[in-house]
Order: C-alpha cells, then structure tokens, then sequence
C-alpha cells in the first residue's frame, strides 16, 4: 500500500479567513484610494464602497488577492464578478493591480502585528478540521499545506492550533 499524502489549501479550507482577508483588502482599498482612482481608467471612476457581502459573494470566483482587486475594478465599472473579467481587468492594469498585491501583503502582516496573539484566533478553523487532522496523522498520511500565504503565518496557526506535526 502506497502512503497517502493529503494537500490542503488554507484559506477558506482549513481556516475561516473570510473576515480576515476582507479587513486587510479594504484597508489597501483606503490607503491606495488615489492611485486607483488615477490608474483605474480612461475617465476617473469613483471607488465604490466593497461591503463584506459583495467580498463574499466574490469570492467563489477570486483566488488571491489581487483577483479581489479586479473584482473592485469591475464592481466600480458595474460589470458583472466572472472569471473572465477578472483576467481582462488583470490585462488591463497590470501595474496597479501587482502593487495593489504587493501593498496586501504588507498589510495583512501589519494587521497581524497590531491584533498579536488575537490573530490566529481571527482565522478560527472550519469545524472538524482540527480533529481530521489529528485523525489523518494517527493513520499515517502525510499532510501538507499549499496557499498563497506566507509561510510563517501558516506555521504560527498550525501551532496555535495544535497541528503543526500533523
């Protein structure tokens, strides 16, 4: 019998990160206002409010962050949140949406700072995930975890949460 191995992703599998993932894009949406209303098109567009509920709705469709990024530009143009139009407004600007994605990363590592020991506990795991990997561990299968996230992070949740040697 081969050994089994198991590849989870984390957000939105092992770990509720919905709000999480929420508060740090609205934060680069106000800290970046400017430029994207400069960047964002031919004419200036108005940045509409990203409510948690449009953030949800979307996020069938959005894979990282600046997937949800396209999903504002295509909100403030009143298109519909397809993975089609995802890719177009990633071709049609590449720039602001790379920066836009490098400013996400650094402020969901500020957002982790200023929350402390409260930020694991923001990223709460999905119901019985904790007990299968615990129960996958005792049967031998190998775990491992694949996601856009930086490493550490991951690593301080698997051990906030008793899992790390699983």
């Amino acid at each position: 019998m081969r050994p089994a191995i198991i590849l989870w992703d984390f957000d939105g599998v092992l770990a509720d990160s919905l709000r999480e993932c929420y508060e740090v894009t609205t934060r680069v949406l106000q800290k970046e206002r400017q430029r994207i209303g400069q960047e964002a098109g031919p004419r200036p567009v108005p940045l509409m409010p990203y409510s948690f509920a449009d953030f949800a709705s979307d996020r069938p469709v959005c894979i990282n962050a600046a997937d949800f990024f396209c999903a504002v530009l295509l909100r403030m143009e009143k298109k519909p949140v397809e993975e089609q139009g995802l890719h177009a407004m990633m071709e049609a600007h590449p720039h602001l949406i790379r920066e836009l994605d490098r400013v996400y990363y650094g402020e969901r590592e500020a957002f982790a700072g200023e929350l402390g020991d409260g930020y694991e506990k923001m990223l709460a795991p999905y119901d019985g995930v904790l007990e299968t990997l615990h129960a996958l561990e005792k049967k031998g299968v190998r775990q491992a975890v694949m996601t856009a996230r930086d490493s550490s992070s991951v690593k301080k949740w698997l051990a906030h949460y008793g899992v790390a040697s699983c």
